[in-house]
């Protein structure tokens, strides 16, 4: 099963009915670059093009940041990844660097061209707890890092 960029919209409203407090993310595979699109509002955004190598969850934390200024998600103060593997349609947890170096090699090695990463930040839980959307008044939003 391949996964095509358009096919990231139709997947996020199945898995993700609420837009406003995930993302999905679709890493397209390209010779030495990995381009990382997000689907933001039911939009497929462009976050980064990178090297897998020299990427990090917290430089994708701070693409999807500037990339979602405007969206919930700039209140977070923490954030946990899920990974789903089109291969496995099961989730694994991003929890360090080596989780995300494993994701990108577990594409290369089944030939793959797509994995979605779902970002889930606290106010997912904090909004559930609520029942409803208002933001908190309290957060601090400046030194702001996944944790992961």
């Amino acid at each position: 099963m391949s996964l095509q960029p358009t096919d990231a919209c139709a997947v996020s409203r199945t898995l993700v009915p609420n837009f406003d407090l995930f993302l999905l993310i679709a890493c397209n595979i390209c010779s030495v670059y990995m381009d990382i699109e997000a689907v933001v509002g039911g939009d497929l955004l462009t976050v980064a093009s990178v090297i897998p190598e020299q990427y990090s969850l917290k430089k994708l934390w701070a693409d999807i940041r500037d990339l979602c200024f405007d969206q919930p998600i700039k209140h977070a103060t923490k954030v946990r990844f899920q990974v789903m593997f089109p291969w496995e349609m099961s989730y694994a947890t991003l929890k360090t660097e080596t989780d995300l170096q494993d994701a990108f090699n577990k594409l290369r090695e089944k030939k793959y061209s797509w994995v979605i990463f779902i970002i889930k930040t606290e106010l997912d839980e904090l909004e559930k707890d609520r029942g409803d959307s208002g933001l908190p008044k309290d957060r601090n939003d400046e030194d702001e890092s996944p944790d992961a």
